[in-house]
């Protein structure tokens, strides 16, 4: 049994092709706190989305 199969959330990759957004953006979005729901997992070494996501676009001004 892989390690993913148990992690709870989604990988980038997964909720990239759902979305339309590159990895390499939601990875970028991912570190500077825009998707609410993204957690890093220490244990995989990965970002994980968790539902209910929602990603926040827009200035911040």
């Amino acid at each position: 049994m892989s390690k993913a199969a148990s992690a709870p959330g989604v990988s980038l990759s997964t909720f990239s092709q759902r979305t339309g957004v590159r990895v390499e953006q939601l990875l970028h979005y991912c570190r500077v706190g825009r998707i609410e729901g993204a957690r890093f997992d220490h244990k995989l070494w990965q970002w994980r989305i968790h539902a209910p996501a929602k990603l926040i676009v827009g200035r911040t001004r």
